[in-house]
């Protein structure tokens, strides 16, 4: 299920579910999603520009949740981010790393382009 949220408003979770969510955040406190120690069943992907983000990233309703990052992951985005490093990925592209990152927790398949179409369609919109 994909749930879309407009600022102001954040999704209400519980305390349980919160320990069962991550946030993609390109940021020091954060862990590489390899070092998870469990299965999300929740993942909040911040969208917006770069300053945005920050003070998004500090809203209340994300207090309690794991932040997690996909550091070792460069941009292939055509339209590279002003003075961001290529770490710095579009929205898209982190979900389309944490899903294959996460693959193998909710499989006994080999990854097989199971996700290659989101960046595809992706393409088009710029």
């Amino acid at each position: 299920d994909v749930s879309v949220y407009k600022y102001p408003e954040f999704p209400n979770l519980t305390q349980l579910e919160k320990e069962h969510s991550i946030v993609l955040l390109p940021d020091s406190d954060a862990i590489p999603i390899r070092e998870l120690k469990f299965i999300p069943k929740h993942i909040i992907v911040l969208e917006g520009t770069w300053e945005l983000l920050k003070s998004l990233s500090s809203h209340i309703s994300l207090n309690g949740i794991t932040r997690v990052s996909l550091m070792e992951r460069k941009t292939t985005y055509w339209r590279p981010q002003h003075k961001k490093p290529d770490t710095c990925l579009a929205s898209i592209e982190a979900i389309y790393w944490a899903l294959i990152e996460l693959f193998p927790c909710f499989s006994n398949n080999l990854y097989e382009g199971n996700f290659d179409n989101l960046l595809y369609f992706y393409s088009f919109i710029w």
